[in-house]
């Protein structure tokens, strides 16, 4: 079957719900040698990871979003993307490790690109979800929280965006974590007012100078 013919078989295949031969007709324009010249092979890689991401596949489709990132690397913020739906592939199929170590590679890939800082903050906010559910060291948590918070305003990125959401989550968690500490604290007020308003004051600006 010839390049045109193929790539419209696929596409027919996907319009009338039979994705499983519109993903082996597009991986095969992907990665077929025979189809190496055809204009739609970076397009058909993408959407064989598509694909096989909706079907669950997602070992597979982690890999092929990361060969379509690659593929795209002159369009930065389609790289970005692409490369972050790979360790959404990983989160997922619930494979902590995997994904972990995919973000870890996408921040360092992408971390001075400014059409990627929305994603990396994103990035740093799932690393910081991970490191909560995995490590039982509360300081790694809290610094993993703070990255997330200080890499939003290092990036100046307009409040409008996912990434101030994750920042103000990641600020309150902070806070939070402060004040549990504080909590359990046994404080000695003393007999005087003003030493009250110290100790108070004392826990205030610990909270502000996280």
């Amino acid at each position: 079957m010839g390049q045109e013919a193929l790539w419209n078989s696929s596409r027919n295949h996907y319009r009338f719900f039979e994705f499983d031969q519109a993903a082996k007709g597009y991986l095969t324009v992907a990665q077929d040698p025979k189809f190496a010249g055809s204009e739609h092979r970076k397009e058909a890689l993408g959407l064989t990871a598509s694909l096989l991401d909706n079907d669950q596949q997602y070992g597979k489709a982690a890999e092929l979003y990361k060969r379509y990132s690659e593929a795209v690397s002159d369009k930065p913020q389609d790289s970005a993307q692409a490369y972050f739906f790979s360790c959404n592939a990983y989160e997922k199929a619930k494979e902590n490790s995997k994904q972990s170590a995919c973000l870890k590679d996408f921040i360092k890939k992408f971390n001075n690109q400014p059409e990627a800082g929305d994603l990396v903050v994103q990035a740093h906010m799932k690393q910081a979800v991970i490191t909560e559910q995995t490590s039982r060291d509360k300081n790694a948590v809290l610094n993993a929280y703070k990255k997330v918070r200080d890499e939003f305003i290092a990036k100046r990125l307009p409040a409008a965006t996912p990434a101030a959401g994750f920042a103000a989550k990641a600020d309150f968690l902070i806070v939070e974590e402060k004040f549990k500490a504080f909590q359990k604290k046994e404080l000695k007020f003393g007999s005087k007012p003003d030493q009250i308003k110290k100790t108070f004051e004392a826990f205030t600006r610990r909270v502000e100078g996280v």
